[in-house]
């Protein structure tokens, strides 16, 4: 029970980093797009 309540933990955790990795990725490709010059 303690293994399992552990992986799933571990789990959530990757999946919220790789979500906030994806957002911050967008992010900074936004700006970079926004912040060329016309």
């Amino acid at each position: 029970m303690s293994a399992l309540a552990l992986l799933l933990g571990a789990l959530v955790i990757c999946v919220a980093l790789a979500v906030l990795a994806c957002i911050v990725f967008v992010l900074i490709w936004l700006v970079r797009l926004l912040a060329q010059p016309r």
